[in-house]
């Protein structure tokens, strides 16, 4: 649910599903950094059950963003999926001894390390 104001003792949120506006009484929600824990659950008449009243859009996109692949040496976000036409080549050229490599899915493009 996205918040939308409150009073002394209500929250208005608006449902994910419908767009409905419910009335949240403050005394089921604790409030969090990013908005309201709701127990019991919120159920809108549409049938969407909501435990979370999120007070800002912006922390939603950083929410997503932060479950991107990092490197796990350095931390950078520049990595890049070693293809299998790599890994191929490698085992060609290299036989037995590229067992390493070719098991190797992700590279580092900041510090060069494979995992």
């Amino acid at each position: 649910m996205k918040y939308i104001s409150e009073d002394e003792n209500h929250i208005n949120a608006e449902c994910d599903q419908c767009g409905k506006t419910l009335i949240v009484p403050k005394s089921a929600c604790s409030e969090t950094g990013s908005g309201y824990n709701v127990k019991p659950r919120v159920r809108c008449k549409c049938g969407s059950v909501s435990e979370f009243i999120l007070k800002d859009d912006s922390i939603k996109t950083r929410i997503i963003s932060s479950h991107s692949p990092k490197c796990p040496t350095c931390g950078s976000e520049d990595i890049q999926k070693i293809s299998g036409a790599s890994k191929v080549g490698k085992a060609v050229l290299f036989g037995v001894l590229a067992v390493g490599a070719i098991s190797k899915t992700f590279k580092c493009n900041n510090c060069g390390y494979q995992w």
